[in-house]
């Protein structure tokens, strides 16, 4: 058309009406009784979640669980809700939908929860696993769907520090008390707790508590600001958490007069429920109030844009790199790490989110810069550009392309399932050719020593070929998601992938990847794993008496039997064997009764490895291991649990004692 930069919209317009027409699983008829205890029982469980989280160390790694798993619950919930009971319909859902329990329309849209910021907040956080991709995906194309953008939002706390009563929040009150017969002199109170209760409404409609307590704790971890979090703690002064009960996490709502707003709180949080940042916010420097353009949109900041190394004015464009007289060379006491020239060029790349993917792996791929990952920045780059999913791509642009370039429409230069997974199921060997590379060059800087004389930390080289293998084995997870959702064997997505389309070329090269990868991994990273704890575990028994060296090395060694673990999460069930479900019960047994779980500093304990990725390899391989040792005779079984025990009794831990 005349006046447009962009061709196909038709075709996105298709797929969000195909993607909102497909059968819900949450759409089954159900009664009153059922649709209450579900309510409930996903509150149980946020409440759980909640708990479980502000009880260990708020972390990167961990920040995407943290926000997508309350918007799936949320999801689930209102989906759950926007049903007519088939025996005794609630009026809170009625008007949830718009209807009387009869389901005669009142000539209103209906009511439902705001996505708020979660799809700009979650562009930056680090997805390790394909399956969070989806899950972020999924919730956003639920909240952002013809069916939800036409409905009155409530529980909008992410508009307003104070958490006040909206007028969409007032008129829904009012619409469902006056369905039920009830008073509302003041309809604002009905959402407070009290004991004993005095809200007919909460007291009458235990779902919408639920729906109440969910969407905000949701939006309790959509708060931008991280030091609101009590188990936040600063790099600068890193402390150890206690933990948080799950009755603590159960929210109460009181009225605060001087507010003039809710005042939300719970026994897990030294203060009450924020959703978004203070705007009285203070610098901890200066000690004067941070400029409201200011004040912190993410968590945890992007290190895969150039104004987060570069001074201001921000550098949007190559135009503005170029013309800077100086570029960061990523000195961390090592010296200089980039020569001038490489530092223009690699922060080049990160000015073009859409395809800095592949030029970055490539860069750190090539002319043999794998040492420069020797940089705790550099390597936050790699780590950035790999697994942050990037701008979300909206159902109705699914299919539209620019026809323009620059294009005026940077919402077209997104993805519907992150930057990883758009490359691997369109050009897949740039990415996995790249990370051969890497780990070939990794590999190449073992030195044969596991630290340097009087080190407390790994070496440099060993540092490096750590972090390699931690990137590789996550790349794998995306490789191996996208071909078993291929095949439809995935054991929790079955749904198409909206704009994901595999080819059998495309299959073709995912699988030679995936055994490359692979076969590097089994066959050249666990044995120098194995081949470090065993040198470890020489060093101890060589000077039994040197606790510093032991204490050292068994920490180490944590960190060693956490990068085996992670090497095997995504073997399928026919994949499995005698050989790794030895090392991974091994290393877990290992891990159980040397590592000191949850601790804030790198010297305390803290590993390389999130812990947290840990326990969601042990949630994917679990229950197939169990199945697969009960299919073993006695004998086999016994030399399992045998090493498991030889493993437990070791300083280290390593196989080869």
């Amino acid at each position: 058309e005349e006046g447009v930069d962009w061709y196909g919209a038709e075709e996105g317009i298709k797929a969000a009406e195909a993607l909102t027409d497909e059968p819900c699983m949450w759409d089954a008829e159900l009664n009153y009784e059922l649709q209450v205890e579900l309510a409930l029982t996903i509150k149980r469980l946020i409440e759980q979640f909640a708990a479980a989280c502000l009880s260990i160390q708020h972390s990167r790694s961990f920040d995407a669980v943290c926000t997508i798993v309350p918007g799936v619950a949320t999801a689930i919930l209102d989906a759950l809700l926007r049903r007519l009971a088939t025996d005794q319909p609630s009026e809170f859902t009625a008007i949830l939908m718009g209807c009387t329990v009869e389901g005669r329309h009142l000539g209103m849209s209906g009511f439902g929860v705001s996505v708020g910021s979660f799809a700009e907040q979650t562009e930056t956080m680090e997805f390790h696993s394909t399956e969070l991709s989806v899950a972020r995906t999924a919730v956003i194309d639920y909240f952002q769907s013809p069916n939800q953008n036409r409905l009155d939002k409530i529980f909008d706390w992410e508009n307003d520090f104070i958490m006040k009563p909206t007028r969409q929040l007032i008129k829904f009150i009012r619409h469902v008390s006056r369905s039920a017969a009830l008073a509302t002199g003041a309809p604002h109170y009905l959402l407070l707790d009290q004991r004993p209760e005095s809200s007919q409404l909460l007291h009458n409609y235990p779902e919408f508590r639920a729906f109440r307590d969910i969407s905000t704790w949701w939006k309790f971890f959509l708060n931008a600001d991280v030091t609101v979090f009590p188990n936040y703690s600063p790099p600068s002064a890193p402390k150890d958490i206690g933990q948080v009960e799950r009755m603590s996490a159960q929210l109460s709502w009181s009225w605060d007069a001087q507010e003039n707003g809710y005042k939300v709180t719970t026994a897990a949080l030294q203060t009450q429920i924020r959703c978004r940042p203070d705007p009285k916010k203070t610098d901890p420097i200066t000690g004067r109030v941070i400029p409201p353009d200011q004040l912190p949109k993410h968590r945890y900041a992007s290190t895969a844009t150039p104004s987060f190394y570069c001074p201001k004015p921000a550098i949007k464009t190559e135009d503005d790199v170029i013309y800077r007289p100086n570029l960061p060379s990523f000195e961390e006491g090592h010296g200089q790490i980039l020569s001038q020239r490489d530092s223009e060029l690699l922060i080049s790349f990160l000015t073009v989110p859409y395809i800095r993917l592949p030029l970055v792996l490539t860069f750190f791929a090539s002319e043999d810069r794998v040492h420069k990952l020797q940089s705790d920045k550099l390597k936050g780059i790699v780590d950035s550009v790999l697994f942050e999913p990037g701008r979300y791509l909206a159902m109705a642009d699914t299919g539209v392309l620019p026809a323009m370039v620059p294009t005026q429409h940077p919402n077209l230069l997104a993805t519907s399932y992150g930057l990883l997974v758009n490359e691997l199921h369109r050009s897949p060997d740039n990415v996995i050719d790249s990370v051969v590379l890497l780990l070939e060059g990794a590999l190449a800087l073992d030195t044969g020593a596991v630290c340097d004389m009087g080190g407390k930390d790994f070496n440099t080289g060993v540092d490096i070929i750590l972090f390699v293998t931690r990137l590789t084995a996550r790349v794998d997870n995306y490789i191996s998601f996208l071909i078993s959702h291929h095949f439809g064997t995935h054991p929790c997505v079955d749904t198409p992938m909206r704009g994901v389309e595999i080819s059998d070329e495309c299959l073709g090269q995912l699988q030679a990847g995936q055994a490359k990868l692979r076969g590097m991994l089994y066959g050249e990273v666990a044995p120098l794993l194995e081949e470090y704890l065993n040198k470890l575990d020489k060093q101890t028994v060589a000077s039994p008496g040197d606790e510093k060296m032991i204490d050292r090395n068994s920490r180490l060694a944590c960190d060693l039997h956490a990068h085996k673990l992670v090497l095997f999460r995504n073997l399928s069930y026919d994949e499995l064997s005698d050989e790794g479900v030895t090392t991974v019960v091994g290393s877990f047994v290992y891990l159980t009764t040397r590592h000191t779980w949850n601790k804030a500093a790198r010297d305390k304990g803290r590993m390389l490895l999130p812990e947290t990725e840990l326990y969601e390899m042990l949630q994917v391989q679990r229950r197939q291991m169990i199945t697969y040792l009960k299919t073993k005779s006695q004998g086999p079984l016994d030399a399992v649990m045998q090493t498991a025990l030889q493993v437990a009794s070791s300083t280290t831990g390593s196989l080869s004692r």
